[in-house]
């Protein structure tokens, strides 16, 4: 793992130049922030939705729904240093290969854990959702499976779900334009794949 201040540039990876390479569809980073304020219109309605679940099927003795502003705020940043992590520990090799970068882009306020190697789609998939599946769905599944709301849990994981809707975009992009087995990797903001048997 390795540290980096501003996007990563992959040295010696030049797929402009190989045939076997092609470049993800993908939106500019301006349409894909405009993108991602209009996914996020019904993403936040679904997940909001999916909380009031547990709100509505426990005892109503048991509510809990107030959660102190200050609280929220002050998880606020150690989720999205968490939520940066959960991403790297889902790279090959668990974030500890050399191709692991954790870095930040000040100018955007963004933090970012990206793997500059190649690696399966599948993989990449599993990297994209992992904070979200463990942030937002676990919190989740646990105030279901015990019948307790939780207030303060519910808000940070609603906020988890709201800021990774880029990662569920970018899911639907490698769904929509890889195939299945699709080897992949990244060059700057731009992804390339190519077939597994492309060599």
């Amino acid at each position: 793992m390795r540290f980096h201040n501003g996007v990563p540039e992959t040295q010696g990876f030049t797929p402009q130049d190989d045939a076997r390479w092609s470049p993800l569809d993908e939106p500019s980073q301006q349409r894909f922030l405009v993108w991602a304020m209009l996914w996020s219109l019904p993403w936040s309605a679904l997940l909001v939705g999916a909380w009031l679940w547990p709100l509505f099927a426990q005892d109503a003795s048991h509510a809990r729904v107030t959660v102190p502003p200050w609280t929220t705020l002050l998880s606020l940043p150690v989720m999205m240093v968490v939520h940066e992590l959960l991403h790297m520990l889902a790279h090959p090799g668990a974030g500890t290969r050399r191709e692991s970068v954790l870095g930040a882009i000040p100018a955007q306020g963004m933090l970012f854990a990206a793997y500059l190697g190649e690696m399966s789609r599948g993989r990449l998939i599993f990297i994209l959702l992992t904070p979200l599946s463990v942030i937002t769905g676990l919190p989740w599944m646990l105030c279901m499976a015990l019948g307790q709301f939780s207030g303060y849990w519910a808000a940070l994981s609603l906020l988890n779900g709201l800021i990774s809707i880029g990662d569920v975009m970018g899911v639907w992009l490698l769904l929509r334009g890889t195939p299945a087995g699709a080897v992949v990797r990244n060059q700057g903001w731009q992804t390339w794949w190519r077939r597994l048997d492309a060599r």
